[in-house]
């Protein structure tokens, strides 16, 4: 069968769930073609077994597994990362942690510690540290990650083998900072990032299926209005943090959570310089906390 009678099949029978978009990513994934000229010539016509394993993957789709999850693989910053359903799957708003991280070295600088906690497939750390490298931001740069699902982290361990830099990125079984040296908050400069689970019960009620049916839950939903991690992670600092050291977090939230974490944590650190950055759309979308 052609691409064209297989459009034609799956476009005019009611699949409103599959875009075209979805259609070319799976195809060229099978295929093994590019998407460029997979839409440039719509007469190809795929193997049987081809054919036969598109139509399992549409099939998937219209139950409302992500993409991402039936290729194994997603994008983010420009990078390549194995997903699966022990891990989240990157977002592109997410991509502004790296942005904002990047943002604040300086290659006159000696020495950075980056942990990101919560890494889960390891698309945040591992994007830090190809964008770090390859431009010699600094001389001296230490790399943490955690997480606290064992499988996760053999995800992340595995992007970290495949992107060249499994040397580089300590990774840790630990619920947030809990199994890094307690040394570390309290030497030189540290960043902190962490995309943890934000989202409050009614909120993970209201997200679509390919979230709350193919997603890990425990990455997705915290107590407390949904900030009970960021709320343990920020008095786990307080109580470790040296006056001596510079302590920058990045944390994503959800936009409504905006008012009442700041206010928790001037309750904390009532010096702190807090900014809040919006994403594409314009929300807001990270917390941006120097101490």
């Amino acid at each position: 069968m052609t691409i064209a009678e297989l459009q034609n099949e799956f476009f005019t029978s009611g699949n409103e769930h599959i875009t075209p978009a979805d259609f070319f990513i799976l195809l060229a994934h099978i295929s093994k073609r590019e998407r460029v000229f997979l839409l440039a010539h719509p007469e190809y016509s795929l193997s049987i077994s081809d054919e036969a394993m598109l139509r399992d993957f549409l099939n998937r789709r219209l139950r409302y597994e992500p993409i991402a999850s039936i290729v194994g693989h997603k994008e983010f910053y420009g990078y390549d990362f194995l997903v699966t359903r022990d891990t989240l799957i990157p977002r592109p708003e997410t991509e502004i942690l790296v942005e904002l991280t990047l943002d604040h070295i300086d290659k006159r600088q000696q020495k950075i510690t980056i942990i990101d906690i919560g890494t889960g497939s390891g698309n945040i750390i591992i994007s830090l540290t190809k964008e770090i490298e390859k431009n010699n931001r600094v001389s001296d740069t230490t790399y943490y990650a955690t997480d606290i699902s064992t499988d996760a982290l053999t995800i992340a361990k595995e992007n970290a083998r495949q992107h060249g830099v499994d040397s580089l990125i300590r990774f840790y079984e630990s619920d947030l900072l809990e199994s890094i040296e307690k040394e570390i908050l309290s030497t030189g400069k540290v960043i902190i990032v962490a995309n943890l689970p934000y989202l409050s019960e009614s909120l993970y009620k209201d997200t679509l299926p390919d979230v709350h049916n193919f997603e890990p839950k425990g990455a997705l939903i915290s107590d407390e209005a949904g900030l009970s991690h960021y709320y343990r992670l920020l008095r786990y600092i307080q109580k470790f943090l040296s006056s001596q050291n510079s302590l920058i977090l990045f944390l994503e939230i959800s936009p409504e959570q905006t008012l009442i974490l700041k206010h928790f944590i001037l309750t904390l650190f009532p010096d702190a310089r807090i900014r809040i950055h919006k994403d594409l759309a314009k929300k807001n979308r990270v917390v941006e906390i120097i101490i």
